[in-house]
């Protein structure tokens, strides 16, 4: 499409609700310098404790396409731009036949009933919204929510590494820091289309079981190194997608995600928890609980 100009951009994006402009095939198409005009939109109708971020860069066709980034002052969290579109939700026959074909026979017998559901595939469209580019940090949670419960059964995430680290929390505590702070859990149709990056992975990282570099990037769960936090980001600048998340499936609250809770894999079918669209109770986690990634909907723009 035509590239608009700036100022164009900043007329649509004041005038409308967003939903209408930000398309990933928008931003394809998009000015370098657009996302410093999003990012002060953003921020002019957000919160006053949110300001501008590093924006993240990704690649289409070689080309830089920059995401804008907010950061959240008060509770501690960055929250990238996820561009809406449409994508295809659920598993297909070619994905379960790749699945069959790395599975053995119990393995598979072990992993179908967590995809069964995902086999209806639709084409699914995702409007944009805001996701923090981490799992929530123990540091912000124990800040809104005081000290949590010690005697619940959660994944030590700190024997090394520096911090902040992940949290696991029980769906009561996720729920309790969403009210007190705004946020919420991301849908599953929002984790599945961050997870596939707009290319219909079938794993976290492509379209095979990734190899140990890329495994120890995704299943990242120490967030003081920038240099492996960078390695960390799909394309969509959302790092370590492989920690257990949270999501809300029709209201019910589930988890996708969760492999660097069990990796190094030592077990049969771990290796299933990196694929994109598989998701399984919460109370199939050790202790029922599970990271949370806190998102949050584009604030509405004022007419003008």
């Amino acid at each position: 499409s035509k590239k608009k100009t700036l100022y164009e951009w900043k007329k649509i994006m004041e005038s409308i609700y967003p939903d209408q402009v930000f398309s990933i095939e928008e931003w394809f198409n998009s000015s370098e310098s657009l996302v410093d005009v999003t990012t002060s939109i953003l921020i002019d109708h957000l919160p006053s404790f949110f300001c501008p971020a590093e924006p993240h860069v990704t690649k289409n066709n070689g080309r830089d396409i920059y995401l804008p980034t907010v950061y959240d002052e008060k509770n501690g969290v960055a929250l990238n731009l996820i561009p809406g579109g449409y994508f295809r939700y659920g598993l297909c026959r070619a994905h379960e036949d790749v699945i069959k074909s790395i599975a053995m026979d119990d393995e598979f017998n072990m992993i179908e009933p967590l995809v069964a559901k995902s086999r209806a595939s639709i084409n699914k469209l995702v409007k944009p919204f805001l996701m923090s580019r981490f799992p929530l940090f123990d540091t912000a949670a124990e800040e809104v929510l005081g000290e949590l419960n010690i005697d619940i059964e959660r994944p030590v995430y700190d024997e090394d590494g520096k911090g902040p680290f992940p949290i696991a929390l029980t769906s009561s505590e996720a729920a309790d820091f969403c009210n007190l702070t705004g946020y919420r859990l991301p849908s599953d149709f929002e984790w599945e289309y961050v997870a596939k990056e707009h290319k219909d992975n079938i794993f976290l990282g492509g379209n095979s079981i990734p190899d140990n570099k890329t495994l120890n990037s995704l299943c990242l769960i120490s967030y003081g190194s920038a240099k492996k936090n960078q390695a960390s980001y799909n394309s969509f600048g959302i790092a370590a997608m492989a920690v257990s998340n949270m999501i809300s499936d029709d209201g019910v609250v589930k988890v996708r995600g969760g492999a660097a809770e069990f990796f190094p894999f030592q077990g049969p079918a771990q290796w299933a928890m990196l694929l994109t669209e598989l998701r399984i109770p919460l109370q199939n986690m050790p202790g029922r609980v599970s990271a949370i990634r806190p998102c949050l909907d584009l604030p509405r723009f004022n007419s003008q």
